[in-house]
C-alpha cells in the first residue's frame, strides 16, 4: 500500500506568473510583451517560493543480517511534533514506512517488507535489523517541530555482503640463517566487492611502499616475503573489508621459519593470533601436507590460568566431544577437516587453543592458536557543525560520535577510496582524541566525502559525510537550474498563446 504524502506547507503566495491575464499577454504589441518578459525574468532570481533546500545526504554502509541506524541531527532546540520516515528504493515508488508521534512509532503498513525490523532506538534515530539487499535505497526523514517549522533530513543506506572468515596459507620457499623466503595466500571468495591488504606487527602497520623485502601478487591476496629472523615483526596479518566491516586473521613467521631442530618449545614457537567479536565466529585452520593423512586430530583448549583440557577430537569425519557441558556447549564445529570453527563467541573463550595432529605415518604436529574476543564495534555516527562559509572556503568540525568504554580506535579518512589524511596538511586538525575533525575545506577540492572508522583488531564500522550536502551557495546550483528551467517555461507558453492569439486573427481576417 502507497501511503500518500501529506501537506504541512501553508498555501504559497501566488507568483508573478499568476498574477498575469495570459490573453492580455498574448494580445499586447511586440514592446509591451517584451516588457512583460523582463518583468518575469526579473522576479525568477528573486522567488522566495522555491524551495532551495537540499537535505545533507548520510551514507550509511550495513551488512545483510545485521542492522543500520538512520540518527536524525535536528538542529533546532524546539520540540519535535513528528518524525515521518520515508523510503525510496532503487525501482520504484517512495513509500511512507513510518511515522514517530509522542514517543511510539507508529507503522502505516506493517505488511511491507520491513514487517516487523523497524524500531526507534532513540527519539531521533531509527534502526533497520536484520538488513536484507532489498533495503538498499534512500532514506528521508520529515521532521516537524512544535512551531510547524520543517527539516528534511537524507540517508543513503548500502547493505554490503557478510565478510567470510579470512584464511592464510603458508608456502615455505627457502630457508637460510639470514632469511626465509615465504609466500603467504589470504583466499577470498570470487564474488567482489572485498578488498584484500596486509598488516604487520601488532600495531598492524601498513607494509612500506617500495621496500625490496615483499611483493604482492594475485589481486594482493598473495604475499611473496624474503624474511629477516633479526626483525622486530614477525606477525603479519591478512584484511578483508568492505565499507562496512572488516574481518582479519594473522600469522607468526617465527612458526614457519624456525630451524628444524627447534621441536615444539613453546617459547621458539608462538602461537597463531586469532581475534573474535562476542556474538560471531572464529576459526582456527591447520596447514596440513595434502601429501601426508591424519589419522586424527585433537583439541585442547587452556582458558588462563586454569589447567589444559581436551575439548574435542575429529576423526573419521567426525567431530567427537568429550565432555559436552563444559563452556563451549554445542558451539564447536569443523568446517572442512582441518579447521575448527567455534560460534556464538563469549569473552570466556579467549584463551589458548592447541591442535595436535597425529598423522598416519605416527608424525606429531603441534600448531598453537592464541584467541582474543572483542567487544562488537558500534555503529558511528558523524555531527556537524557549519563554523563558517565562503567563496573560498568552507570551516566545518566533524564530531564522531564514540561509546565511553575504551578498546575502540577512532580515525578519519577521505573520499570514496578512504584514504588517509595527510599528516602534515593545514586544511585540518583533530581533537578530543581524534573524535573531533577540524576542515576548512575547499569547494574546488576533489574529495568532498569524510568518513569516520571505528575499528578494534576484530571488526570495522564506518559511515561518511559529504560537505556538499553544507557548504554549498543556498543561492545557486541547483536553485540556478531551477529558475532557468522555469523561465523558459513561461517563455514556452506566453509564445505558444500568441501564437495561437495570431493565428486566430488572421483566420478572421481571411474571411
Amino acid at each position: 500500500m502507497i501511503v500518500p504524502e501529506e501537506t504541512d506547507f501553508a498555501e504559497p503566495e501566488p507568483s508573478l506568473l499568476a498574477r498575469v491575464d495570459i490573453g492580455r499577454v498574448a494580445g499586447m504589441e511586440a514592446p509591451d510583451l517584451w516588457l512583460v518578459l523582463l518583468l518575469l525574468a526579473l522576479q525568477c532570481p528573486g522567488t522566495a517560493n522555491i524551495p532551495a533546500q537540499n537535505p545533507p545526504r548520510h551514507q550509511v554502509n550495513g551488512i545483510r543480517g545485521g542492522s543500520v541506524l538512520l540518527r536524525v541531527s535536528i538542529t533546532s532546540s524546539q520540540t519535535v511534533a513528528k518524525i515521518e520516515w520515508k523510503f525510496q528504493p532503487q525501482t520504484g515508488l517512495t513509500l511512507v514506512i513510518a511515522e514517530f508521534i509522542s514517543g511510539k512509532l507508529k507503522r502505516p503498513n506493517p505488511r511491507d517488507r520491513f514487517g516487523q525490523r523497524l524500531e526507534m532506538a532513540d527519539e531521533a534515530t531509527l534502526r533497520i535489523v536484520e538488513l536484507e539487499p532489498g533495503d538498499r535505497g534512500v532514506y528521508k526523514a520529515r521532521v516537524r517541530l512544535a512551531s510547524a517549522v520543517v527539516e528534511e533530513h537524507s540517508f543513503h543506506c548500502t547493505v554490503h555482503e557478510p565478510l567470510p572468515e579470512p584464511q592464510i596459507r603458508h608456502r615455505l620457499v627457502s630457508r637460510t640463517a639470514d632469511a626465509c623466503n615465504v609466500t603467504l595466500q589470504c583466499p577470498v571468495s570470487e564474488k567482489g566487492g572485498i578488498n584484500v591488504s596486509w598488516r604487520r606487527g601488532k600495531q598492524l602497520l601498513a607494509l612500506e611502499a617500495g621496500s625490496d623485502w615483499y611483493w604482492l601478487s594475485a589481486a594482493d591476496t598473495d604475499l611473496h616475503l624474503s624474511w629477516r629472523p633479526s626483525s622486530s615483526d614477525s606477525i603479519f596479518t591478512c584484511l578483508l573489508s568492505n565499507p562496512a566491516d572488516q574481518r582479519s586473521v594473522s600469522v607468526d613467521l617465527l612458526s614457519i621459519c624456525q630451524s628444524e631442530g627447534t621441536g615444539g618449545n613453546p617459547a621458539e614457537n608462538p602461537p597463531c593470533q586469532v581475534n573474535g567479536i562476542r556474538g560471531g565466529s572464529a576459526l582456527f585452520p591447520l596447514m596440513v601436507p595434502s601429501t601426508q593423512r591424519v589419522d586424527r586430530i585433537e583439541w585442547f583448549f587452556q582458558g588462563g590460568s586454569s589447567p589444559e583440557i581436551l575439548t574435542a577430537t575429529f576423526r573419521d569425519g567426525k567431530l567427537e566431544r568429550q565432555n559436552t557441558r563444559d563452556g563451549f556447549g554445542q558451539r564447536l564445529e569443523m568446517a572442512g577437516e582441518t579447521r575448527l570453527r567455534i560460534r556464538a563467541l563469549e569473552q570466556e573463550d579467549s584463551g589458548l587453543f592447541k591442535a595436535r595432529v597425529l598423522f598416519a605415518t605416527a608424525e606429531i604436529h603441534e600448531p598453537t592458536f592464541r584467541l582474543t574476543i572483542f567487544e562488537p564495534v558500534p555503529d558511528p555516527q558523524i555531527r556537524h557543525r557549519l563554523v563558517s562559509r565562503t567563496a573560498d572556503a568552507c570551516n566545518v568540525t566533524l564530531q564522531c560520535l564514540a561509546p565511553e568504554r575504551g578498546g575502540i580506535n577512532v580515525s578519519w579518512r577521505r573520499g570514496k577510496q578512504l584514504r588517509a589524511l595527510e599528516g602534515a596538511s593545514d586544511w585540518y586538525r583533530l581533537s578530543a582524541a581524534d573524535t573531533d575533525l577540524h576542515l576548512s575545506w575547499l569547494p574546488d577540492s576533489s574529495d568532498s566525502t569524510f568518513t569516520c572508522l571505528f575499528s578494534n583488531p576484530a571488526e570495522q564500522r564506518n559511515v561518511s559525510f559529504d560537505l556538499l550536502s553544507i557548504c554549498q551557495n543556498e543561492d545557486g546550483g541547483t536553485l540556478l537550474w531551477l529558475r532557468l528551467a522555469i523561465l523558459v517555461g513561461l517563455l514556452v507558453q506566453i509564445v505558444a498563446v500568441a501564437s495561437l492569439n495570431i493565428l486566430e486573427r488572421m483566420g478572421q481576417e481571411q474571411n
